[in-house]
């Protein structure tokens, strides 16, 4: 048992390209396996845990760990406190889809700027590592999902997660979110060619394509025509989705 969540563990710093000294957050620690192994390697860790029993053998190791409950973070945790979030086969136990979306939030709380979180867990089906994804895709994450053959495990899956700000994480609230408090904020964004370029790049398989990228390109080029801007603003609610699609295949 130990051995198998060591190299699950090193997997998920290889995934996220973990460098110490940073501070990490354990989600699910348990006993401590990869909690040790992390503080081993040179980390600042914090392990949290809902077992209290897991947690007095972790403790006996002099790991830095505390009973709560990982759907609540913003109780436990400041704003932006960990440079990384890792979570070691424990996530799998959160099926309802309330509860998916409250470990997104409290992890998007606590992860500082540009921050990483590597989970490794076993969904029941693909419909459950899907919302998982979503969950995450909808408060500002970038979402990538690796299946793997590993050890004595036949499928293991591990999600890696960038935590995104500014333009592009409002832009992924109002996509997957419905965010009307960022789809606000979005107004008072400035966006520039070289941040849109950026955008671009970073994200161009997930998102260049998608319709409310058009809807930023549309809302801060200044060189947008001024007449398109006016058919964006006379449009409401679900029109907006076609409106931005017949600019699409005119392309």
């Amino acid at each position: 048992m130990k051995k198998i969540q060591e190299e699950l563990t090193l997997k998920v710093v290889e995934l996220l390209e973990m460098k110490p000294p940073a501070k990490v957050l354990d989600l699910g620690c348990g006993v401590g396996f990869s909690t040790n192994l992390l503080r081993e390697m040179g980390f600042e860790v914090i392990g949290i845990d809902i077992n209290p029993l897991m947690l007095e053998k972790a403790k006996v190791k002099g790991l830095n760990v505390f009973l709560g409950d990982f759907r609540e973070l913003e109780k436990h945790f400041k704003e932006k406190s960990f440079d990384y979030v890792v979570s070691v086969s424990a996530l799998q136990w959160v099926k309802n889809w309330n509860d998916m979306k409250r470990v997104a939030e409290g992890v998007y709380y606590v992860l500082k700027d540009n921050g990483k979180v590597g989970i490794q867990f076993y969904p029941f089906s693909e419909v459950e590592l899907n919302m998982f994804c979503k969950a995450f895709r909808r408060v500002g994450f970038n979402c990538k999902a690796i299946i793997e053959s590993f050890s004595s495990q036949k499928r293991v899956v591990f999600i890696v997660l960038h935590k995104l700000k500014g333009a592009i994480n409002i832009m992924l609230r109002v996509r997957y979110g419905g965010n009307v408090q960022a789809y606000k904020l979005s107004r008072r964004v400035k966006i520039d060619k070289e941040t849109i370029k950026n955008i671009t790049n970073s994200l161009a398989e997930e998102l260049a394509k998608r319709m409310y990228y058009k809807l930023l390109l549309l809302k801060f080029l200044p060189e947008i025509k001024a007449v398109e801007k006016r058919k964006l603003k006379a449009i409401k609610g679900k029109e907006i989705e076609k409106f931005l699609d017949r600019l699409s295949n005119s392309e």
